[in-house]
Order: C-alpha cells, then structure tokens, then sequence
C-alpha cells in the first residue's frame, strides 16, 4: 500500500455516520445499531438475555463508541472495531478510510536501506565466492553487474 489515511481526517469523513459506517464494515453490528442506546446480545461472546451490549445513548452516532457489561466499554469507533474484528489500528484505519472516502497521502520514499538496495543492469556472472574475492573469508554469493551507465560493479 503506497498510501495511508491520518485519523483525524477519517473521522472527520465519517462524522456522524458511525452506525452507517459500521454496518457497512461490520454487519454483525446491525442488530445492536437498530437498537442504538438500549440492550442486545455482544456481537463476540452473545451474552444471556439480550442485555449485554449497547452503543453509547448519547453520542453513540458521534463517536461509535458501545459497551459490553463482559468486556468492557469500546470509547469510539476505531476501538470497536479492533475489539470486534481483532485488527490493530492501521487495519481499521485502512478499512474505516477506505469506506468513507477519506482523503489518502502518499508515503514518503525514504533512503532505502543496504537490504532494499536495487540495482539496474545487465547481470554478468552470478555465484557463490569468498566474500570480497578474499579467500580468507567465507563464501558467500555474488551478482556482477554491467550497470545502464556502462560500469561493472559487485553486489
């Protein structure tokens, strides 16, 4: 993924469409969202009676946030959902803002690091050698490159 969502933004996109956002990502919320504010089964454990899970009455809406007299309260949307799917925060970021729009930035490249090096080239010989060509270390393989400027090198 080249691109990632800044929390702020996502929930500003959603606003007050938490329960319209939630059905869509998790439907096995839509009975607790009819019922917005009163009692009805956890969509993780059930529970006996019906009366184990809410969202919040108040700002429910506003911030997706519900309880579970098991588990414990979720204070808005994004911990929900981390609780009911079992993702980390940068997948909930990712499936909340994909949902709502919201707008994407695009990550910066940064410096590769010695792992990620890539050369282009035509490759000339390939195998295993001491390091270095130095019989003195241990093997290890090799890539000879006759690079697009024209220049052969070692990786």
């Amino acid at each position: 993924m080249n691109y990632f969502y800044k929390a702020s933004e996502v929930k500003e996109a959603i606003g007050d469409r938490w329960y319209e956002v939630l059905a869509q990502i998790a439907p096995e919320l839509i009975p607790a969202i009819e019922k917005a504010g009163r009692h009805t089964f956890c969509p993780v454990h059930g529970g006996r009676n019906g009366d184990a899970f809410r969202f919040f009455r108040k700002d429910g809406h506003l911030t997706g946030g519900a309880i579970c007299n098991t588990c414990g309260p979720k204070n808005d949307g994004f911990e929900l959902l981390q609780w009911l799917k079992g993702w980390d925060f940068k997948t909930t970021l990712n499936a909340l803002g994909d949902c709502v729009g919201a707008p994407r930035h695009r990550k910066k490249r940064g410096k590769p690091d010695k792992n990620q090096l890539r050369q282009k080239g035509v490759i000339l010989a390939h195998g295993a050698a001491p390091y270095n060509f130095n019989e003195k270390n241990s093997q290890s393989y090799f890539i000879q490159i006759l690079s697009a400027q024209g220049g052969e090198h070692f990786v």
